[in-house]
Formats: C-alpha cells, structure tokens, sequence
C-alpha cells in the first residue's frame, strides 16, 4: 500500500507501509492509523452534507423532479452556461474542499476553475436521457439520489453522456442530489 504526501507546493514524498496479514477469516478490515499536525485555523471547518436533507425514497414525483434536474443540466452543458452549471455545483466543490482542510481554500479555487473550464467545453453529442432506460439509486438512508442508466451496455453508470468536439471518449456526468429539509428543490450534493 502507498500513499502521497505532500510537502510543500510541488515536492512530493512516498509514504509506504504494509497491512497486517489477516490470519482467520473472522477479521473483516484491515487499518492503518497515522498522525499528522493540524494548525487551529485549519479546524475551522463544519461539513454538512446531506445530514440534513429530506428522506426522499418515498417522495411522489421524486423521479420526474431528478429527471427534470438532469435535464437543466444536459441544456446548460449542451449550451456551454458554465455560470450556472458552476452555481448549481458550488456547495458540492465546497463541502469536498473542506474536507481537505489543509489545502481547502486552494482545493475550492481550483475546483471551480475546473467546472467553468469543463462547461466552457463544446459538446459534439449528448445522448438522449430516456426516461424509460433509467433508474433512481438512493444512498444516505434515502437522503441522497442519482439517475443511473438501466441500458445494459451502460448498466449502473450515469445516464448524462456526452462527447466532446475533439474528443471520441464519452464523458459521464454523474450528480448525488438532495434536498435539504424545508426544501422543495433538488441540490448537487456531491
């Protein structure tokens, strides 16, 4: 097993060590514990998520309201909107920046130079969403749903696929949606 770690802007070091050997069957994981510094400015962080999202597997429409999501989304990359194609990923690139507190603030920035650049570029092709050929996955005890593809070439992936003008390799799109409680709308949570 091995791992980075950084130290300092561009100069890396491998890290290695090894799991312990299982011996019987009865031991289910392995683990392996470290320790690092943290400042107290770092600490300053609190991650939500979907703790506070509503249980939607019993929702009436929910499948019609994260096909329609979808559907935003496939016309704001289908028309490179990549101001709202970032405002609608944000708190996502947010939450999983702070969940690198040591290099958050920089993580954010690029992660959102990443998304405008992303939906900046042309799409050749995005396939049709079928509302027949997908399905919803619930995680989080409900909290959190996708659409994924029931297409057996295609089976558990997203189903927001497009190919780029100068590119010949599909790229999914895949977004976890939630909506927090008192909420009527539906938020990219990862």
């Amino acid at each position: 097993m091995w791992a980075w770690q950084s130290t300092g802007q561009t100069d890396w070091n491998i890290l290695t060590f090894e799991t312990p050997k299982i011996e019987d069957d009865k031991q289910a994981y392995a683990e392996y514990k470290m320790e690092f510094e943290v400042k107290p400015e770092e600490m300053n962080w609190q991650i939500t998520g979907w703790s506070d999202g509503q249980d939607l597997r019993n929702h009436p429409n929910i499948k019609q309201e994260v096909l329609d999501f979808y559907k935003k989304i496939q016309f704001i990359i289908e028309n490179n909107k990549s101001a709202e194609f970032v405002q609608l990923v944000t708190k996502s690139l947010y939450e999983s920046s702070l969940a690198r507190a040591w290099q958050s603030k920089a993580c954010f920035e690029d992660a959102i130079k990443t998304a405008k650049e992303g939906a900046k570029v042309k799409q050749k092709f995005i396939f049709p969403l079928d509302p027949n050929a997908v399905e919803l996955k619930f995680y989080g005890n409900g909290r959190v749903v996708t659409l994924v593809s029931k297409d057996l070439k295609s089976y558990g992936y997203s189903s927001l696929v497009a190919k780029a003008q100068f590119s010949n390799f599909p790229e999914a799109y895949t977004f976890y949606l939630y909506k927090p409680k008192g909420s009527n709308e539906l938020e990219v949570i990862r």
